[in-house]
């Protein structure tokens, strides 16, 4: 199953140890598993769990949380509006790419999706994107084998710039559209 490749030895610019081995087929999923196993069923549910738990959290807020007016964001226990804590708000004068984001999160967990629009425009992907991590995550965690590859660099830096985008851009029209 594990042979040297005879190309290495024949090619003059090969930089590869000729005593490397080279698998010819790959291992089989039992022959992984069995390898893997431990640290890889603690990779799989501290990272999966990490997310379903900030995902959880972050719904579980936004539905505890209410909206007062166009600004205050009040805790319903104490009927106390939390401060407006926007650096760019306030040192500025208006609003930033993810000013609107925690008002239109509790708008949807309310169930008001076009005053959730109007505070942010962008809360909708990103919302539903948070919202559809738990049932992933949840499986992602309760799979019988675990998965080589816990983390994907690449995978989350698109949904990072593809996050980054759709806030810049509701953004920019947001500033183009004020009067």
């Amino acid at each position: 199953m594990i042979q040297t490749s005879e190309r290495d030895h024949d090619h003059p610019n090969s930089f590869s140890d000729t005593s490397t081995p080279v698998r010819s087929n790959p291992a089989t999923p039992s022959e992984t598993e069995a390898v893997l196993q431990p640290n890889m069923r603690t990779a799989v549910w501290v990272y999966h769990g990490t997310i379903l738990l900030f995902s959880a959290a972050v719904l579980s807020v936004a539905a505890m949380l209410s909206v007062r007016g166009q600004r205050q964001v009040i805790l319903p226990w104490l009927q106390q509006p939390l401060p407006e804590i926007c650096l760019f708000r306030n040192t500025l004068g208006i609003d930033c790419p993810g000013c609107g984001l925690t008002r239109a999160f509790i708008s949807l967990s309310h169930g008001e999706f076009s005053r959730a629009f109007r505070f942010n425009p962008a809360s909708i992907p990103i919302f539903l994107l948070i919202v559809l991590q738990i049932p992933y995550r949840a499986l992602r965690m309760w799979r019988r084998r675990p998965v080589q590859r816990v983390w994907n660099p690449s995978s989350f830096t698109w949904v990072l710039w593809g996050t980054a985008v759709i806030l810049l851009l509701q953004w920019i029209v947001k500033l183009a559209t004020m009067t």
